[in-house]
């Protein structure tokens, strides 16, 4: 054989095992189809590859272009078996990344089986829980070590590395961790762009401003962690699925003027209050009440005089410090939801319920169940919180940490 047509083979042999692997090769190619020889010539004229169900479009367009570009040359018999053979050994090998695609629309190679995570998402490190990896988070936002219950269940998040500043990243920090996979929401654009930069695999997930897309997330991240994972993943979104199928059952029959007027306050530090194009809003809609305040979009300060303006049915404070305050302050005293005790402490446990947490499935049940007790007094939340931590987070918890969730004393208890 020539010294041109081994060098041919040994960069086909290159070819197969490196670059298929890279484009999915492993995962991409079922079978192999070589045509006939042409007797006078003894050209390779083609190879075909066949997909699995779990290939893309893309990728398998990649790797069969890439194939036939580098095996439409003239080849001896003995070049063509070699090349067979070391596709066929390929094909044996166990993937050890796949490709997914992300909130942002990009194609993502990343590991079949993720063992140090980097996750820069406070509130949303939940889904981590509920899909019962926190074991393999190498890398999370520092705002978790303050978060009382998450260090009183879980502890060792004191011992893990935290990189994260709001959107931007410690890259070198980052990196002493020897993270395989990055999630990143996609306002991180520091973090992410840095990622990028050094190589490390990054799946971007949406801004979590709507409950679906919380779900959303959660699916994507089950979907790249794959495994059990997927599965645990599931029973949340299951979860989730029949408490709004209940709620909205109860309340089908709702008229307009039988939903109840809210304001949420949301801060203890001042009269901070949600407006429209917020997940509050969305809650207070789904539990059978109008958002009082309708005027701005995301959220405004605003003082006891604006309160008394919108004059709310009901008004939710973050707090038992605030309901004193509400209940006892003379600049207060003439809110019919003062006149008519219903201000009500929002529950504040492991994450925020009434902010963008997953907790979210508890918080819509409470909330309508304050605004409907009647309609909905088939739901037991004490019983709900138990569930929810026990079965969806592996958390089981004390009679008494339940009472404290449901009545913090302030809002910083998380």
């Amino acid at each position: 054989m020539s010294k041109n047509k081994k060098n041919e083979i040994t960069n086909i042999e290159k070819f197969s095992r490196r670059d298929f692997l890279k484009t999915g090769g492993a995962a991409l190619i079922s079978t192999i189809m070589l045509s006939p020889l042409m007797a006078c010539s003894e050209k390779l004229t083609t190879i075909t590859a066949t997909t699995t169900k779990t290939t893309t479009k893309v990728a398998t367009e990649t790797a069969i272009n890439t194939v036939t570009e580098h095996t439409t040359k003239n080849l001896t018999e003995t070049a063509i078996k070699t090349v067979a053979t070391t596709i066929t050994e390929t094909l044996t090998e166990t993937p050890t990344t796949k490709l997914v695609i992300d909130m942002a629309g990009n194609m993502v190679y990343v590991p079949v089986d993720a063992q140090r995570i980097a996750f820069p998402w406070a509130n949303q490190y939940e889904i981590m829980m509920m899909a019962g990896i926190t074991d393999k988070c190498v890398a999370i936002h520092p705002n978790l070590k303050k978060y009382v219950w998450l260090v009183k269940y879980t502890p060792e998040i004191l011992d893990k590395c935290t990189p994260f500043s709001g959107v931007d990243v410690d890259i070198e920090l980052l990196l002493t961790t020897n993270p395989d996979l990055v999630f990143a929401l996609e306002t991180f654009t520091e973090t992410i762009a840095k990622c990028n930069k050094v190589g490390l695999p990054v799946v971007i997930l949406s801004r979590p401003s709507t409950i679906q897309k919380i779900r959303n997330n959660a699916a994507l991240i089950a979907k790249v962690l794959g495994g059990e994972a997927e599965t645990l993943i599931q029973r949340y979104d299951t979860y989730v699925t029949e408490k709004l199928a209940m709620i909205n059952s109860a309340l089908a029959d709702l008229t307009d003027d039988e939903k109840p007027t809210v304001a949420c306050i949301i801060l203890d530090r001042a009269c901070r209050v949600s407006g429209t194009n917020t997940i509050m809003d969305e809650w207070i809609g789904i539990a059978g009440g109008k958002n009082i305040a309708q005027e701005f979009s995301g959220y405004k300060e605003v003082n006891a005089e604006q309160l008394l303006v919108w004059n709310p049915d009901v008004l939710i404070v973050p707090s038992n410090k605030w309901k004193k305050d509400i209940m006892t302050g003379a600049e207060y005293a003439g809110l019919a939801a003062v006149q008519n005790d219903k201000v009500f402490i929002n529950p504040h446990g492991f994450f925020d319920w009434q902010y963008t947490a997953p907790t979210v499935a508890l918080q819509i049940q409470w909330a309508a169940q304050i605004l409907h007790p009647d309609l909905l007094a088939n739901i037991d939340i004490r019983q709900e919180i138990k569930y929810y931590h026990e079965t969806l987070l592996g958390v089981d918890l004390s009679d008494e940490d339940i009472e404290t969730i449901l009545f913090p004393e302030v809002y910083g208890a998380t």
